[in-house]
């Protein structure tokens, strides 16, 4: 994010238009540009050759094997089975041609994801996280799309069964790219999406957000900053095929609600705003965006963190922004101990002021009885709340906010983080879970060397809850379920690295066995392998 500026380099992914002295045959258009296996696929071009013999069509690594005309400028083919989305080829005893790019459609679809922010420029590092929670294969399809008029790019990814997958998405797309993603599956598919990042060589750190479910007409964002050391931007992704206007409702904890419109983004595309430039400096601020047609809204932020103490801890966060309100949030993580500065920000984007009821539930040995609080929202305004104020120092704390009327609420953290002889400085935000469940599921993970990942287990409930934790690896496939038992109105933490293992790419899924619902959370601390280090959390993608 920040000084995005797209190149104008073509992708050699995108590239339709190789030297065709260079291969030979050269492709010049392909039709249709989609297609189901057994369908017909027409290939207009040149030096195929008058007559097949050896050669052959591909789809990206599958040949086709029915061909219904081949001549030196025409083919016509199957889509055969097995074939992926990705590049159309033609190899002849000259060599490939170009690849146009050739989208094999889905059977059916039964997951989709999207994320509106992603940068392939320097010193940014962005990836793609997915996990197939099915006893089955499945396909994750990704279509690419740009902010730089590049076409949109869509390729396939096998999963296994019961597998993680981790894409690149630097290789995948090239590199000086603004990039946003819709990913769509046959199976249950889970995507996250973790970036790693030195911001204008002067802020390093990550970033990890869950894929948004749909787009939508109207996004909402409880926490916000433009004072000094902090930079604020909207990524906007709209895949549909009609232009999006968009609005812009700031809600200043200074000044009331600030209304700014005229923006746009094209069909197939994504914008990136700057907060900063479009509300002024010096606001503490929640935000409402409405949209002509739905899209899908991040807010990434990067920062040089002062707090209460002159702190100067510097990296970045994000979140994907919340498509409704409402009237409960569960935070499974918080902390006040000394060496981190943990926020509540409370956006009431209502004409009436609310009041928000708090239930701040303390660590193992902490307190009995979870402490009450409550506070008033003024109408079209955020409030903030450090939360050493509200629960005092050195303590671990899970939180439950309610209120009569609709509410949002983020809770951005800020750190130095010591674990032994590992330390590392940055920050982390998430906005609340709506409710509990009995299974929370995790695509990203990792306990190699350099990263320290944790759960946060939090039960509001009133009896026991037992819940099993099971871990899908890259390396070694699904580990044996491990069991524990949360209190009653308390929270447990686990550190993966411990319980799962060294050295693991993993996705997550805890289950509760009886006992009421909980919610989850997982922060990750980490040294990425470019010397970056920061730390990144997100609340798990809960299933009813």
């Amino acid at each position: 994010m920040g000084n995005h500026k797209a190149t104008g380099e073509f992708l050699p992914l995108l590239n339709v238009a190789y030297n065709r002295f260079l291969s030979g045959s050269h492709i010049d258009a392909v039709s249709p540009p989609s297609g189901s296996v057994g369908s017909e696929v027409t290939i207009d071009g040149s030096s195929f050759g008058s007559s097949r013999g050896s050669s052959y069509v591909s789809f990206e690594s599958t040949q086709a094997v029915q061909y219904n005309e081949w001549s030196d400028t025409r083919i016509r083919c199957l889509i055969p089975a097995g074939a992926l989305s990705g590049m159309l080829k033609v190899t002849t005893a000259d060599g490939t041609s170009n690849g146009v790019n050739f989208v094999v459609s889905l059977s059916n679809v039964e997951s989709r994801f999207y994320f509106a922010e992603g940068y392939t420029g320097d010193n940014f590092e962005e990836w793609l996280c997915l996990l197939n929670r099915e006893d089955h294969s499945a396909i994750a399809q990704i279509t690419y799309l740009f902010s730089d008029g590049s076409p949109p790019f869509t390729k396939d990814y096998p999963l296994a069964a019961d597998s993680r997958v981790t894409v690149n998405v630097n290789q995948a797309v090239g590199a000086g790219k603004e990039v946003s993603v819709k990913l769509e599956s046959d199976g249950h598919v889970l995507a996250e999406r973790p970036m790693y990042f030195d911001y204008n060589g002067i802020w390093d750190g990550g970033h990890d957000v869950m894929g948004a479910v749909e787009p939508a007409d109207n996004w909402y964002f409880a926490e916000g900053y433009t004072g000094p050391g902090f930079d604020e931007w909207i990524c906007v992704l709209n895949a549909g095929d009609a232009d999006a206007g968009l609005t812009f409702r700031f809600q200043r904890q200074e000044a009331g609600e600030l209304v700014k419109d005229g923006y746009s983004v094209p069909a197939h595309s994504r914008r990136t705003f700057k907060a900063n430039d479009i509300l002024g400096g010096n606001y503490q601020t929640s935000l409402s965006v409405d949209s002509t047609q739905p899209v899908v809204v991040e807010r990434p932020m990067y920062f040089d963190y002062l707090g209460r103490g002159n702190r100067h801890w510097a990296g970045g966060h994000c979140v994907m922004g919340a498509t409704s309100l409402s009237r409960q949030y569960y935070f499974a993580e918080g902390t006040t101990r000394s060496s981190f500065e943990s926020w509540l920000t409370l956006q009431n984007p209502g004409l009436d002021p609310i009041t928000v009821n708090a239930s701040y539930q303390l660590g193992p040995g902490q307190g009995d009885h979870p402490i009450e609080a409550a506070y008033q929202v003024p109408a079209s305004s955020r409030r903030t709340l450090f939360l050493a104020d509200e629960v005092g120092s050195e303590k671990d704390v899970s939180i439950f906010l309610s209120s009569t009327e609709d509410f949002l609420a983020e809770r951005p953290m800020y750190f130095n983080y010591r674990y032994g002889s590992f330390g590392v400085q940055g920050g982390h935000c998430v906005i609340g879970a709506y409710g509990t469940s009995d299974q929370w599921l995790l695509a990203e993970g990792y306990t190699g060397e350099g990263f320290n990942q944790w759960l946060c287990l939090q039960n509001p409930g009133d009896s026991e809850a037992q819940v099993e934790v099971t871990y899908f690896t890259q390396e070694a496939g699904t580990l044996p379920a491990r069991s524990l038992t949360i209190p009653a109105r308390t929270r447990a933490t686990i550190m993966a690295n411990l319980d799962a293992g060294s050295n693991y790419q993993l996705s997550t899924r805890i289950r509760v066995t009886s006992g009421p619902g909980i919610v989850v959370e997982r922060p990750m601390y980490f040294r990425y392998g470019r010397g970056w280090d920061g730390g990144h959390d997100v609340v798990g993608f809960r299933t009813i």
